[in-house]
């Protein structure tokens, strides 16, 4: 009974060994934290030079079941190019394979926030396979079974991953070369064995839930797409929960196979510890206790790339600030021809003009309010900075033209004189008003109300004079007369800081 078990855990072993080595390429579980295990294009995709490392243990508790080991180091360089190695051993069996590999990728960004990316990478170097078959176990002696055989191949792999605001979608390629490994049996012949492409598409969005304008928690879903030409196709789904501090759970569906992985990582200061844990489904409990996999990843830093990078910083920063000026500079130009332009000046076209400059201002404004650095800390311009107060002065006197100046054109406007008697016996001289603009300090429905409104303004030193809008049937007191706005309105302000805080302006023409 016990050899009839041995044999049949042989014969599975190699049905095991034969399927791996029909998809050739090693399984992972963590790929989603480290994408620079199964796309060369992930080379140096963050700020930092870091390092992994990653264990794999399938199937844990069969005799001989696969295991796979990963190194890599990668970093990036002027935001631009990254640089990258990369080392993994598979044992299945008798089957063993190591492969390294130098990896190099090239950004092209897309938005001067570097939100928006499409980066290439390729990966070039060996792959060796070694059978080694005096690990087999045989109660009669074999020579064939113990004869070790060496292969070794050049291998290369290439990969594309576009980056859109937390949107990831990219292509791998490995093995692309499709090249042979050959081995030489006991009777001296070659025999090769072909190293397949395999073609990986991986998707993912990260959704971030901020709290005032920073990230608080984020849900990550992706999914993985593998094909081998010899093998099953392979295709995971992914849900990642995790907090700001790269604290996270994680949970992946395999339906090819109907295989869960439970998954979870900590980050400790610079250290990040990972680990996932693969339901057996395809072995019987008493066989295996699942699938474990660790990682263990690095982030060092480098105080001279801090610097550069905080120097990138300021030099984006000051170019915003010139770019922004200019652009107050034609905003207070544009003010400033609104402000004198003539009484008789189109209406619409002057309403128009407004707007664009208060959506101009608005946009300018946000942009002051949310002049991040690329990694989300708070703002850097203090917000009393003269591009702040040169906004608020202009929205400021933007928004006395839109609320304190009212343009009135084609309604029958009177200037009364010569004033006299009262009630029903009242007299008076008027006159079409001239085209200008007005600085009012009263408005009254009746006519002797507006009388005494005169002279209390004349009691205070002004010279005030009653006009009379017979379509509104209202009289206003008016202080000043100006042919342009710009005199109009400094006039007004002037009135507003001594008696009469709600002066404001009427813009008259026929």
């Amino acid at each position: 009974m016990k050899k009839i078990l041995t044999i049949s855990a042989i014969i599975f072993l190699f049905l095991i060994v034969k399927s791996g080595m029909a998809q050739q390429e090693p399984l992972f579980s963590l790929y989603h934290q480290q994408l620079f295990l199964i796309n060369p294009a992930a080379t140096g995709n963050q700020d930092y030079l870091q390092a992994f490392v990653d264990a794999r243990k399938q199937w844990s508790g069969f005799e001989m079941a696969p295991r796979t080991g990963s190194f890599g180091i990668h970093d990036s360089y002027n935001d631009k190019m990254g640089l990258g190695v990369l080392i993994t051993g598979d044992k299945a069996g008798m089957i063993e394979r190591l492969s390294g590999s130098l990896n190099y990728s090239y950004k092209i960004h897309f938005s001067r926030e570097k939100k928006h990316n499409l980066t290439f990478g390729m990966g070039v170097g060996f792959i060796e396979n070694k059978i080694n078959s005096s690990e087999g176990r045989t109660q009669d002696f074999d020579p064939l079974l113990y004869n070790d055989n060496d292969g070794f191949a050049f291998d290369a792999r290439f990969g594309i991953l576009y980056n859109f605001r937390g949107f990831e979608l990219g292509v791998a390629i490995p093995q692309v070369i499709d090249n042979d490994i050959s081995y030489q049996g006991n009777n001296q012949k070659d025999y090769a064995f072909e190293l397949k492409r395999h073609y990986l598409i991986h998707s993912g969005y990260r959704i971030s839930i901020k709290k005032e304008a920073e990230e608080k928690f984020f849900l990550k879903p992706s999914v993985l797409y593998k094909m081998a030409p010899t093998g099953p196709e392979q295709l995971d789904i992914n849900l990642i929960a995790g907090t700001s501090k790269n604290h996270w759970l994680g949970f992946t569906y395999r339906p090819t196979n109907k295989s869960m992985v439970v998954s979870g990582g900590i980050q400790v200061n610079n250290l990040g510890i990972a680990y996932a844990y693969q339901i057996a489904n395809t072995l019987p409990t008493e066989y295996s206790n699942g699938t474990h996999e660790l990682m263990l990843t690095y982030k060092f830093s480098s105080q001279a790339k801090e610097d550069r990078k905080l120097d990138e910083k300021i030099k984006e920063m000051n170019d915003r600030q010139l770019l922004m000026k200019s652009q107050v500079d034609k905003i207070n130009s544009d003010v400033e021809g609104l402000n004198n332009r003539p009484a008789g000046s189109n209406n619409n076209d002057i309403k128009a003009l407004e707007e664009k400059l208060q959506a101009e201002i608005d946009s300018l404004r946000n942009q002051l309010d949310n002049f991040k650095s690329d990694d989300g800390t708070k703002t850097i311009i203090p917000k009393n900075s003269t591009d702040q107060g040169e906004l608020d002065r202009l929205n400021k006197e933007l928004q006395e033209l839109k609320q304190n100046v009212l343009e009135i054109k084609g309604e029958k406007v009177y200037e009364l004189n010569k004033i006299q008697g009262t009630g029903k016996n009242v007299s008076f001289d008027k006159k079409s008003v001239e085209d200008g603009c007005y600085v009012i300090v009263y408005s009254f429905r009746h006519l002797e109300n507006a009388r005494r409104g005169v002279g209390i303004a004349n009691s205070k030193g002004y010279t005030a004079n009653i006009l009379y809008n017979e379509t509104r049937k209202w009289y206003y007191i008016y202080t000043a007369k100006y042919d342009e706005l710009q005199p109009a309105l400094l006039d007004m302000r002037k009135v507003r800081e001594g008696e009469y805080d709600d002066a404001w302006v009427h813009i008259y023409k026929k």
